[in-house]
């Protein structure tokens, strides 16, 4: 689930509108489980006194036909879109993340901290110095508690996602191979080394996808009008 930004409210499912927002603008069919939709971009539900407030949460996508994707928001009832509608979806906090993200291959673990700009160091722990010695508020790094979050939450997925492809991989060889159980598979894998390489590739191309997409995101025009 997407981090939410500081200052928002949860309300039965929806989120009040925040100022400033930076948004993706989605078709239904792209649309995806946790994204928040600004309802006022949405032709049905605009006009409703709800949308001018609240953020919708998806919760179901419905893939109906060639032509129509059926949109579940919690707490609202269900909205049929044409598939090339195009909605205002809500930039996940890690978009927002204020430093460049980069990969730290640690002696220990790799992970992907950020660059402090004045330094020049690459901050793998925000709670430590840029000499590591002493310990610092994230906010040091003008960070919020909502980047805090993004970043440890971007670092479980990618480890998560590794070792889901590593099994994903043992298992394929595993079926050509007739094998029918995979203790061999695990005590191989069992050590640092042989899943460092494919931690520090999923690592690099999550930096690289997050960089991708954030040639996408935009201001919220909706939310510079209502200004």
């Amino acid at each position: 689930m997407h981090a939410i930004p500081q200052g928002w409210f949860v309300c039965r499912g929806l989120q009040l509108h925040s100022p400033m927002t930076k948004v993706f603008k989605k078709q239904a069919r792209h649309l995806m489980q946790d994204d928040l939709v600004d309802l006022r971009s949405c032709p049905y539900l605009r006009t409703a006194p709800i949308a001018q407030n609240m953020y919708g949460h998806v919760n179901v996508v419905r893939h109906e036909s060639t032509a129509w994707v059926v949109v579940g928001y919690e707490g609202i009832d269900h909205v049929g879109y044409a598939r090339d509608q195009v909605l205002t979806v809500i930039a996940p906090q890690i978009y927002l993340f204020p430093h460049k993200l980069t990969v730290i291959e640690a002696d220990d673990t790799p992970v992907i901290g950020f660059v402090d700009e004045p330094s020049g160091v690459a901050i793998e722990d925000p709670s430590r110095s840029t000499c590591s010695r002493f310990e610092v508020e994230p906010q040091a790094y003008g960070l919020s508690p909502d980047d805090v979050q993004a970043l440890k939450e971007l670092n479980e997925a990618v480890r998560q996602s590794c070792e889901d492809a590593l099994d994903a991989m043992s298992l394929t060889i595993q079926n050509h191979l007739r094998v029918h159980h995979g203790d061999f598979a695990g005590a191989y894998f069992s050590g640092e080394r042989e899943r460092r390489g494919a931690l520090v590739t999923a690592l690099r191309y999550a930096v690289a996808q997050i960089e991708d997409a954030k040639r996408d995101v935009v201001d919220d025009e909706a939310e510079g009008a209502a200004r």
